[in-house]
Formats: C-alpha cells, structure tokens, sequence
C-alpha cells in the first residue's frame, strides 16, 4: 500500500479514494463528500479505504484496525464500506 501525500492531495495506489486541501487545513475525502477532516483525520480515511480495498476475511485481524479508524473517523461501518 502506498499513499502519495503532497502538500494538497493524498492519492491511493490500492483504491480510488482521493483526498484534497484547498487551504491545508481542511481536508475532503472522496468516499466521505461533505466531511471535513484535517490532515492527520485523512492520512487515516484515506488508511482505511485502502484497507477496506483488500477485501479482508471475516477472520482477518486487519478488521480490528478497520473498526478501530472507522470510530476514531466518526464512520459507521456503512459509510465506510461505500
């Protein structure tokens, strides 16, 4: 997995989740339109897309880590799966 990070947009190599800043402070992701994050809050979104993009098992421990970021986002386990 690979986030490229500069200082106005994360982009995924694994998924098609992007993020941009117009001021550096707030953040907009594409799977959460309408939310606002700040730069360390999208490091993370974009994290979890990407894991959400590997299809892990049901008994894969990668779903604590998805659980874990969803809450830490706000994100119900609906809107993270979008």
């Amino acid at each position: 997995m690979a986030i490229r990070i500069t200082d106005f947009e994360m982009t995924s190599d694994q998924c098609d989740e992007r993020a941009h800043t117009d001021d550096g402070l707030v953040w907009r992701t594409r799977h959460h339109p309408g939310r606002d994050f700040d730069r360390n809050q999208t490091v993370t979104a974009m994290v979890l897309a990407e894991a959400l993009a590997s299809n892990p098992d049901a008994d894969s421990r990668l779903l604590w880590h998805i659980e874990s970021w969803q809450a830490e986002l706000g994100i119900t386990p609906e809107e993270g799966r979008r």
